[in-house]
C-alpha cells in the first residue's frame, strides 16, 4: 500500500472533525471533486453564529494529516452558501 492509496476525493457527507487549518470542528454538508486533486466543500460551522456555512477548497494534506481548507467564503444563509458552493464548481443535492 502506497501512502495515497487511503486518500478520498473529499471529506465525507455527514462527517465532523477540525481542519488542519482550524481548532473548531466542521460538519460536511456537501462535497464535489474539482479537475485536479482538490474540491469544494460546504460546511456547517456550529460555532460561528454571524456565519455558520462556509465554503472552501480543500486539499489532503501530505501524509493524510487531515484535510486543509483554503479560499473561503462565510455565509449567513444555507441559500447563500448554496450558491457560493455551485459556483465554485460543486453540485448541491439534497
Amino acid at each position: 500500500m502506497t501512502q495515497y492509496e487511503d486518500l478520498q476525493v473529499g471529506p465525507k457527507v455527514g462527517t465532523t472533525f477540525t481542519p488542519t487549518s482550524g481548532t473548531n470542528p466542521v460538519t460536511v454538508l456537501a462535497c464535489s471533486p474539482l479537475q485536479d486533486d482538490r474540491c469544494v466543500v460546504l460546511c456547517l460551522l456550529p460555532h460561528n453564529e454571524r456565519h455558520p456555512f462556509a465554503v472552501w477548497r480543500a486539499t489532503m494534506a501530505f501524509h493524510s494529516e487531515g484535510w486543509s481548507f483554503t479560499l473561503g467564503d462565510y455565509c449567513a444563509t444555507l441559500k447563500e452558501a448554496v450558491g457560493v458552493y455551485e459556483e465554485r464548481g460543486g453540485r448541491w443535492r439534497l
